[in-house]
């Protein structure tokens, strides 16, 4: 590993330690209401669900033991109504990464069906989508936008790992709306870095970079967030230009801010209160971000 990348990865290895102290601080200072799902009644009980014959019906058709038949509705039931509800109660909120791991170990990773796997994305990403952009606790919200970022189209069992291609417009639309949360954007570009480093489709690539450089160009934090938290996401955009090779005045300005980033304490970078969830419209866009923004193919 060169320096170069050694000195990123200390960078975003410290936004992920910022992220989790800034929500635990907005989560504390909150007063407004959070909003919490409720699990279907025969998956009221989480252990039971994660145990239970649904449980196994979903294991045995990602492993190939049973036909797909009836899959869409029992993955939607499942997953839909039954455990991620789960992931935004208040008392699963200290679990949630624990939670996660054991979904993936549980499920994504041993999947053999690629067919299997496209429905488990699927009700995955809606509900994560649903998650990160509404009135539920910041912290639901941005654990909810990583596992957008970790979602991969490819079996484990594949020689190369393709991210979900489905999430990249999500994770652009949260990266570049003001609307959201600083903490929420934060981690859209975590997953949007994660997706330029195992190789971004050709038709893509124009439309993250100057969706990065418009990041960068915004100096003023909007009302309700930080300067610190702004310039977190301006040098959190201007790393995935490193990445992808791009050098450019409004990077360079960006990137010297990182030789004070150790003065900053991480309990106070980003820490504003939280905005409350609203429906955020897609962020606008001009030229080739719409490609970013648009699902795709299309």
């Amino acid at each position: 590993m060169s320096f170069l990348q050694a000195r990123r990865a200390v960078r975003f290895a410290f936004t992920w330690l910022m992220a989790g102290s800034l929500w635990a601080s907005a989560h504390a200072a909150s007063a407004q209401a959070i909003k919490q799902d409720t699990p279907d009644a025969k998956y009221s009980n989480y252990a039971r669900t994660i145990g239970g014959e649904d449980s196994h019906d979903v294991t045995r058709i990602l492993t190939d033991q049973s036909p797909m038949a009836g899959a869409e509705s029992l993955f939607a039931s499942f997953f839909g109504q039954g455990v991620y509800p789960h992931f935004t109660q208040k008392e699963s909120i200290p679990k949630w990464s624990k939670m996660k791991l054991t979904i993936k170990q549980k499920f994504f990773n041993p999947a053999k069906v690629q067919a299997a796997l496209d429905i488990l994305n699927q009700v995955t990403l809606t509900k994560m989508n649903e998650y990160a952009n509404g009135n539920y606790d910041p912290i639901v919200r941005y654990q909810a936008m990583i596992f957008i970022g970790e979602l991969n189209q490819s079996l484990m069992t594949a020689r190369t790992i393709v991210p979900l291609p489905e999430a990249l417009p999500i994770m652009g639309r949260a990266a570049l709306n003001a609307q959201l949360p600083t903490g929420v954007r934060i981690a859209a570009l975590l997953g949007i870095k994660r997706h330029v480093e195992l190789g971004l489709p050709a038709n893509r690539k124009k439309a993250v970079i100057e969706a990065m450089l418009s990041i960068v160009k915004s100096k003023e934090p909007v009302p309700g967030e930080s300067q610190e938290g702004q310039d977190w996401l301006r040098r959190r955009a201007a790393d995935i230009l490193v990445d992808l090779g791009q050098n450019t005045p409004e990077m360079k300005e960006v990137l010297a801010m990182d030789a004070a980033v150790a003065a900053v304490p991480a309990a106070t970078a980003v820490a504003a209160p939280s905005k409350a969830a609203a429906t955020p419209a897609p962020a606008k866009a001009a030229g080739s971000l719409d490609d970013l923004l648009a699902p795709p193919g299309k």
